[in-house]
């Protein structure tokens, strides 16, 4: 995930180029050689390991000493919660993150997608279980999403 504090990728002695063979898909899953990673640890230390490189203008996978460029096929973040509080909404990230995000962060996009503008700028795609607690929390009224 992007970092505020420093450039997590500073220290990066050595780069292996995956974009042909390493694949984050639509759906938050990983494929590599076009075979899904069905290794669940695996899988979310992948998620844990992304970091944007503004300079580069793109994702890495940060492992160790070392980083892993990759194809994303939408977007590098995914919600996999979403819960309410009084005047926000908490969410959480496959990569264990969880912030605040407001009613305005969110878009639709095609074909009913939706996504959710975080606090670093980055996009990040709603998923089906946190899309489903937000259109029942819709429906009930208990958020407007006025914006959208």
């Amino acid at each position: 995930m992007s970092s505020d504090n420093g450039d997590p990728l500073e220290d990066t002695i050595y780069t292996a180029y995956l974009d042909d063979s390493l694949t984050l898909c639509a759906n938050g899953k990983w494929h590599h050689e076009g075979r899904l990673i069905s290794n669940a640890n695996l899988s979310a230390y992948f998620h844990r390991a992304i970091f944007w490189d503004k300079t580069a203008n793109r994702y890495w996978l940060k492992v160790g000493k070392g980083k892993a460029s990759f194809k994303v096929e939408d977007t590098a973040q995914f919600v996999k919660e979403a819960t309410l509080t009084k005047n926000e909404i908490k969410i959480k990230l496959f990569s264990g993150m969880e912030m605040a995000v407001k009613e305005k962060d969110f878009k639709l996009g095609a074909e009913g997608k939706l996504y959710v503008e975080l606090p670093s700028g980055e996009r990040a795609t709603v998923l089906r279980s946190a899309y489903q607690y937000l259109a029942n929390s819709l429906m009930e009224g208990k958020i407007t999403f006025e914006d959208i």
